[in-house]
């Protein structure tokens, strides 16, 4: 029963001091137990090892335990230093009676104190044996409490790294989000701009078919303008020969012949008017991206310029 309450009180005692801010680390000598100890004994309190370290600030409980026991050992002795004899007034009026009856009262007050003095002997050693197992045990709790303090330390200096990393985690996360939404942004914008020149190339496209289309029509005249300036252009040399061979008929044809060189010279002149403007239209094409140009276009781009009739005739 004894060494339960002697462990309460052992961790009664530690609970205390781990909510209690530690005192800085005090030499624990004997005369600073003894002294501990008896300053508890003056303020009338009981001088218990719990009580005595707490007076101390700390210190080891075997090594408290040790020295309270020589504490108390030089107590015992010094009470039974001061133990009262008989009065001496009685002694002389006892004379030798009273002295032979005080021997005999304190002989047998000796035995019985001797008999009391051995079962106190054989209780304290009991005692002492259990406050010794309950120093030890104590010690040993405060060393687990230490270790405890050490791993509790240890926990919560990898729950803050924890929370600093999920913290630069949860900030590389926002940045990326941020980066995503501003990358999305701007292919949306190049997405519209795409959209943009893409309508843009095929209104060029369709504008380039019609100038195509316009130009293959002024082609198409122009050709069928030197086609009638050659067929024009023969008749006149036709009529030029007759004329060289008929020269007796040419009296009669002159007046012809003059309004076939008029004739000739007009349609000459729409040939020359009609090659300027297939000469602009050609031009206006050259101007044209190649890859953009009608295969017809291409096709024209490679023939020789034709000589135009009439003027080698002439010559």
């Amino acid at each position: 029963m004894l060494f339960v309450i002697v462990c309460s009180k052992i961790l009664h005692t530690i609970t205390y001091y781990r909510h209690t801010t530690e005192a800085p680390p005090v030499a624990i000598t004997r005369e600073t137990i003894f002294q501990a100890a008896d300053t508890l004994v003056e303020q009338g309190q009981d001088p218990t090892l719990a009580a005595v370290r707490a007076a101390l600030g700390g210190g080891s409980y075997t090594t408290i335990s040790e020295t309270m026991k020589v504490w108390r050992a030089e107590r015992d002795a010094l009470s039974q230093a001061r133990a009262v004899p008989p009065p001496q007034a009685a002694q002389d009026r006892a004379a030798q009676l009273v002295g032979e009856v005080w021997q005999l009262a304190q002989a047998a007050a000796e035995s019985r104190l001797e008999s009391e003095r051995q079962a106190l002997a054989a209780v304290r050693a009991e005692l002492e044996a259990q406050a010794r197992e309950a120093a030890e045990l104590a010690d040993q709790m405060e060393t687990q409490l230490e270790q405890a303090r050490t791993d509790h330390a240890a926990v919560v200096a990898q729950a803050e790294q924890d929370r600093a990393e999920r913290d630069a985690t949860h900030r590389a996360r926002d940045e990326a989000e941020r980066q995503a939404a501003q990358l999305a942004a701007r292919l949306e914008a190049l997405a519209q701009e795409r959209d943009a020149a893409r309508q843009e190339a095929k209104e060029a496209l369709a504008q380039a078919a019609r100038l195509q289309g316009q130009l293959q029509a002024e082609q198409d005249r122009r050709q069928q303008a030197e086609a009638q300036a050659r067929q024009e252009a023969h008749a006149v040399q036709e009529a030029r020969a007759q004329v060289a061979a008929a020269e007796a008929r040419q009296a009669a044809a002159a007046e012809a012949l003059a309004k076939a060189e008029r004739q000739a010279e007009r349609l000459e002149t729409q040939a020359i008017e009609a090659q300027a403007q297939a000469g602009r239209l050609t031009a206006l094409l050259e101007r044209l991206p190649q890859e953009e140009q009608p295969p017809a276009k291409r096709a024209k781009a490679g023939k020789p310029k034709e000589t135009k009739p009439g003027a080698a005739t002439e010559e």
